[in-house]
């Protein structure tokens, strides 16, 4: 399979993956867009440490298609360039750096499937539908090198800091050719489970690593996290499945 053609299948394969939930039945209010860019990065890790992170009645597994076949948690580092209200009005702030766990959960004793957000780190204080966000300051800087109709390299890195605890990463890889796509996705609280936050999406994604799909990084990885509530989950022992480089999210979002 051509990088093209793998780069094409992952853009699917992840709309696919993180579109496993239907929408409510209920109505949906408007709150919103963003036009925002996002890295992802699967981990495999404890899935009793993640299990813990959901609500009652809740067990975590793998996720079962796409790129992030195998992950158990996703890593979501967002980067929103221009957040807007319902009137297409620039938000204050109109910024915002973000940083997000989520896990896949099945209901204990049931069928439900849902993803959830496990918990949300922003600057942002008053950015917390989901109720969980704890404030931190979330940093990024990125890079892209190279000239038309040549290998072009990226490299980013990402700081999550809490007090005197942080997370740090640091990405530097060769582009390939990214994907377009689009679709529906679900999200729901893991501080209350009935609370989902839904959204419709047009992305531009390239995939840059995965375990499932065969794709190694042509580039290099370092990350270490001291970061409060997160050293079951990143503790040395997980392993990277995938890496998702969304350079281009463009998402309207609903409240129930």
């Amino acid at each position: 399979m051509t990088r093209r053609h793998l780069s094409y299948f992952a853009s699917l394969a992840l709309a696919l993956c993180l579109t496993l939930l239907p929408f409510s039945a209920q109505a949906e209010t408007p709150m919103g867009s963003v036009i925002e860019s996002r890295l992802l990065v699967g981990i495999k890790t404890d899935a009793d440490a993640v299990t813990d992170m959901m609500p009652a009645g809740w067990v975590a597994i793998p996720y079962p298609k796409g790129p992030m076949t195998g992950s158990n948690a996703i890593l979501a580092l967002l980067d929103a360039h221009l957040v807007l209200d319902t009137e297409g009005k620039p938000a204050d702030p109109a910024t915002r750096t973000t940083a997000a766990i989520l896990g896949l959960g099945k209901e204990t004793g049931g069928k439900g499937i849902r993803q959830f957000v496990l918990v949300v780190y922003t600057d942002d204080p008053d950015a917390n539908p989901y109720g969980n966000t704890i404030t931190a300051q979330v940093q990024r800087e990125r890079g892209l090198s190279g000239t038309s109709g040549t290998a072009r390299s990226a490299s980013e890195s990402w700081t999550v800091s809490e007090g005197d605890t942080a997370l740090t990463l640091s990405l530097s890889y060769e582009m390939g050719t990214p994907g377009w796509s689009l679709g529906k996705s679900a999200a729901f609280s893991a501080a209350d489970p009935d609370f989902a936050v839904s959204q419709t999406y047009q992305q531009l994604a390239e995939l840059v690593s995965s375990e499932a799909l065969g794709k190694p990084l042509n580039g290099e990885l370092s990350y270490s996290s001291n970061l409060k509530g997160l050293s079951p989950l990143l503790n040395g022992s997980e392993e990277v499945q995938a890496i998702v480089s969304i350079p281009m999210y463009i998402r309207d979002v609903f409240h129930p």
